[in-house]
C-alpha cells in the first residue's frame, strides 16, 4: 500500500511541476545539523520545474531516512508536503508567507506541526538552514539548524 501511495505521488509530482520554482531554488542541496545529541540532515533535490527531498535522522554515522518532502504548486498556492515513514498519507502545508531566504508554511488542521518555516542565511562564511515546527500559536516550537554540506569533488 506504502509503494502504492509513493508511486502516485512521484506521478502527481512529476505532473505537477510542470512549473518552475524558482522561488526555493536555494533549498537545493545537503543540510546537516551540527548537534551531536539529536543530528538530522535534508536533502533537497532541484531541477527546473521541481524540487524534492528527504528528512534524515543520523544514527551511529548513517542517515536513516524519516520522511520524504516536497514543494509543490497546485492552482495557485505552493504546498509543502511531508510524507514522514509513520503516516499513511502525506501531509500538506499552505504556503503562507513568504520573502527573500524565508518560507511559511500552515496547516491548522494538523495535530503537530500546524506550521513549518525555513529560513536561510550567512554565517561567518557559511549558509545556515534554520528550520521550526510548531503549533499556529508558537507553542510546542522546536528549531533544527542545519548548514549546508559543501559539494564533494
Amino acid at each position: 500500500m506504502r509503494l502504492y501511495l509513493l508511486l502516485i505521488m512521484q506521478l502527481l509530482f512529476v505532473d505537477i511541476f510542470a512549473q518552475q520554482i524558482p522561488e526555493f531554488k536555494e533549498l537545493n542541496g545537503v543540510w546537516v545539523s551540527s548537534d551531536k545529541t539529536n543530528p538530522v540532515a535534508e536533502q533537497w533535490v532541484y531541477s527546473p520545474g521541481y524540487i524534492a527531498g528527504k528528512g534524515f535522522i543520523i544514527r551511529d554515522g548513517k542517515k536513516i531516512v524519516h520522511e520524504h518532502l516536497a514543494i509543490i504548486k497546485l492552482g495557485n498556492s505552493y504546498y509543502y508536503c511531508a510524507h514522514p515513514k509513520e503516516n499513511s498519507m502525506p501531509v500538506m502545508f499552505r504556503l503562507k508567507k513568504f520573502e527573500k531566504h524565508y518560507w511559511q508554511f500552515e496547516n491548522p488542521e494538523h495535530d503537530y506541526p500546524q506550521m513549518i518555516s525555513y529560513r536561510i542565511s550567512h554565517v561567518e562564511g557559511k549558509v545556515k538552514l534554520t528550520a521550526e515546527i510548531s503549533k499556529l500559536d508558537g507553542t510546542q516550537r522546536n528549531s533544527f539548524i542545519m548548514f549546508k554540506k559543501e559539494e564533494e569533488n
